[in-house]
């Protein structure tokens, strides 16, 4: 989901359209340094400065922060009459304080819009048991209940005239992570292409699904006897065979999950289900509900995607990651120890650096449980094995 084209400031006065700013802004670009038309470049820093002028207007933060009153000082300087280059200036100082004046309100009106998402994020925070009236008027419930308030995301059962579904509703989580107002509408997608049942749909702060409902226990609270101080039993080759199978079973269709975790693997007595499709690549998705993927849960993140993410901000997940997110899933729901060692208070750039550096504990399960989880975790995806090998590899102990 897009930000808002609007924000309104603590005045009467009408809210600024930011379009105004990134029209003025592209045309402004558009125009060139090898322009030679003094008065295209007069009229465009009209305009510049008639935006600036708006923006500064704004409740922005000034009194809180520093970045904000860094930006105020800067643009009142070049709108000094002082600083303004008059007709007896050669244009090229007429075109560069051109440039300097579009440059701030460009900066100006991203701070604008990480202020509006700031606001959105408030609204619903205030407001988190609450099933949004939009998605209530399209999907009609007969009952619903909050099942979790998550970080940019609720998650509801609701009772339909066709029995109980699972229900999603996202907004930006931060101003930095806008992309989970846009995930339950993709998740929505994906499950599409999967030839499951999902509805999905928008509302003001972002989007929301509605899929089946689905019975079971997730791998941690499945596997937590294993981690108890006077556990004996050996941990279910099975059941983690079971697991391999389902991610085998999405790969096999052309399909990377990209956030598996213990919480996305729901055990029950017919088979595992490889829940929480939102990041999940491999085919082509609408383009409105589609976004870069912004990596995963750190404790889960292969070396390789950490990395990418620290450098891009992003990364492309391979068959290969998924293989080590199932190991490392594996290895902490059934010792409590995470495949990873870093500071749980630490700053989440820290922690991702310690796994692409590689840093790990040592796998201390016996057996092929043990083996397999070792090689899933191998640093280079190269060495990690298929989800198949892993898959056979647990069946054929199991038995």
């Amino acid at each position: 989901m897009k930000a808002q084209n609007s924000v309104r400031s603590g005045s009467a006065e009408p809210p600024l359209d930011l379009k105004v700013v990134d029209d003025m802004v592209n045309d402004l670009l558009a125009a060139g340094r090898t322009t030679s038309d003094r008065m295209r470049v007069s009229s465009l820093t009209r305009k510049a400065i008639g935006a600036l002028e708006l923006l500064l207007a704004e409740d922005l933060g000034f009194d809180d922060d520093p970045l904000v009153r860094g930006l105020y000082r800067e643009a009142y300087g070049l709108m000094d009459l002082s600083r303004r280059p008059g007709p007896d200036r050669p244009l090229r100082d007429a075109y560069q304080y051109m440039r300097s004046i579009g440059e701030v309100a460009e900066r100006l009106a991203a701070v604008c819009r990480a202020r509006l998402l700031e606001r959105s994020l408030h609204l619903i925070v205030d407001e988190p048991h609450k099933l949004p009236k939009a998605v209530r008027a399209m999907i009609q419930p007969n009952d619903h209940r909050l099942l979790a308030h998550r970080h940019g995301c609720t998650l509801w059962e609701v009772e339909l005239s066709n029995g109980r579904h699972l229900a999603k509703v996202g907004w930006p989580a931060a101003p930095d992570r806008a992309w989970t107002a846009s995930a339950p509408a993709r998740e929505g997608a994906v499950l599409r292409r999967l030839g499951a049942f999902a509805v999905y749909g928008v509302w003001e702060h972002g989007t929301w699904n509605v899929q089946t409902w689905r019975e079971g226990v997730d791998l941690w609270d499945t596997w937590k006897p294993y981690r108890a101080a006077d556990a004996t039993p050996e941990v279910s080759l099975a059941e983690a065979a079971a697991c391999a199978s389902a991610v085998a079973e999405l790969h096999a269709r052309g399909w990377i999950h990209g956030n598996i975790r213990p919480a996305h693997l729901l055990l029950s007595d017919e088979k595992v289900a490889v829940i929480d499709l939102a990041l999940a690549q491999g085919h082509v998705l609408p383009p409105a509900y589609d976004f870069a993927y912004p990596g995963c849960l750190v404790h889960y993140e292969a070396p390789e995607i950490a990395r990418s993410v620290l450098a891009t901000g992003t990364a492309k997940p391979t068959f290969a990651s998924d293989v080590y997110a199932l190991g490392a899933s594996l290895l902490v729901s059934a010792t409590g120890v995470r495949a990873v060692p870093y500071d749980d208070d630490a700053d989440r750039s820290v922690q991702r650096q310690a796994v692409a550096d590689g840093r790990r504990h040592e796998v201390e399960l016996p057996g092929v449980l043990g083996k397999t989880i070792e090689a899933m975790l191998s640093h280079h995806p190269g060495d990690r094995p298929t989800i198949h090998d892993v898959h056979l590899a647990l069946m054929f102990s199991a038995r």
